[in-house]
């Protein structure tokens, strides 16, 4: 038995300045791409994500969780020091799951420019590393709640790497 009705995110827009208040345990990728900054050497990476916003605890005697889920696009910027490690995953391929995303460290490259190192440990699927300028992800439609980690490719209106945010 589902009670809440509607959940409004405290914003639409997260930075690395929020990355100790987030989680990323369980969120579904639907897809990467390598993001061009016409006229620079800097390159982003996007990952079209399904973010939780928030994990319902069951009310008895229902016995699963709900999850207030929206479709979010989580852009690496000006990425360097790639390294993407897959595994050989027998059966079908599924949606990678987010197991992990690790702040490794962080140090001023410039004045005022910091650098992070991230991991992303992903469940059945391998690791990234990186080192970027830092993250932004934005929350692209209004949270669904469901009994799922994962949209519909329908519910999420297909994939995308749109950087507007909801509302």
């Amino acid at each position: 038995m589902i009670i809440e009705s509607s959940y409004e995110p405290d914003k639409a827009v997260w930075t690395q300045a929020d990355y100790e208040h987030m989680c990323w345990h369980d969120v579904s990728v639907h897809g990467f791409a390598i993001q061009v900054q016409e006229g620079t050497w800097h390159h982003n990476l996007l990952l079209d994500i399904d973010y939780i916003l928030k994990w319902v605890s069951p009310t008895p005697p229902n016995m699963n969780f709900s999850f207030w889920v929206a479709p979010c696009t989580l852009v690496f910027k000006n990425v360097f020091d790639l390294e993407i490690a897959t595994e050989h995953v027998g059966g079908r391929l599924q949606v990678p799951e987010i197991e992990s995303l690790g702040l490794v460290g962080s140090f001023e490259q410039e004045k005022g420019v910091s650098v992070y190192e991230w991991h992303l440990s992903f469940h059945n699927f391998g690791d990234i590393w990186l080192k970027s300028y830092g993250f932004t992800q934005i929350l692209r439609a209004a949270p669904v709640l469901t009994g799922s980690q994962a949209l519909s490719i329908e519910e999420r209106d297909g994939i995308s790497f749109d950087n507007t945010p909801y509302k």
